[in-house]
């Protein structure tokens, strides 16, 4: 485990997270950073405001050989960099993978909560509901429609407090194809092979040697 951790941080010294302004400071040096792009034949991804927070978040339903239980994971965008993110084992074992998707939105939406508190402490209160776009359209339908489904029959019914969080402006969900979802890499760390290093550009990260070689290299 030591050594895989050492090979990581080896191959990793030179990556960072690049944040943007909303336009250009021009008091500043010009950078040479190049702007990643993605796989045209891959869908279109949504056209996002980066200075408002975004989250994208997925589930892997019953990874856990164990006891068959899903994983959760989601990640914050602000400024086209990452400033939260967490992959966690589910407490309930979900049934479908509707339901892990929805018991993933219900988490990531309480974080999005605080993460609202925060920012408006700061100074910087959101200006509409915080986005959060998931890959599953039953579970979106669940929350922003309040469609009912046989899937949703035996969640329990603390979770649907969701529900109230977007009807309040809180939060709002979005779809988002699983192939281009950043977040898709943390609960499934070995699916989506022709997308590998796609999530970590949409995260806002970047080799740092090729953004600005003459501080790092």
């Amino acid at each position: 485990m030591l050594k895989k951790v050492a090979k990581y941080l080896r191959a990793t010294k030179d990556w960072g997270i690049i944040y943007r302004r909303s336009r250009p400071d021009t008091s500043l040096p010009p950078s040479n950073f190049i702007r990643s792009t993605t796989d045209a034949e891959l869908p279109e991804f949504p056209n996002i405001d980066t200075q408002e927070p975004v989250v994208f978040l997925d589930a892997a339903h019953a990874n856990d050989l164990r006891n068959r239980q899903s994983t959760t994971g989601y990640a914050f965008l602000l400024c086209g960099g990452a400033i939260s993110y967490r992959c966690k084992t589910q407490s309930i074992t979900a049934t479908s993978s509707t339901e892990a998707e929805f018991l993933a939105a219900v988490a990531t939406a309480k974080h999005a909560r605080y993460m609202r508190t925060i920012m408006t402490d700061l100074g910087f209160p959101p200006k509409g509901p915080t986005v959060m776009y998931c890959d599953n359209q039953f579970a979106i339908n669940m929350i922003n429609a309040r469609v009912p489904t046989e899937r949703s029959r035996h969640i329990d019914i603390q979770h649907f407090a969701i529900q109230d969080w977007k009807e309040s402006g809180t939060i709002v969900m979005e779809f988002i194809s699983g192939v281009i979802n950043p977040s898709g890499d943390q609960p499934n760390p070995l699916d989506g092979c022709c997308t590998t290093d796609m999530p970590a550009a949409l995260w806002g990260i970047t080799n740092l040697c090729l953004f600005c070689s003459c501080l790092l290299c």
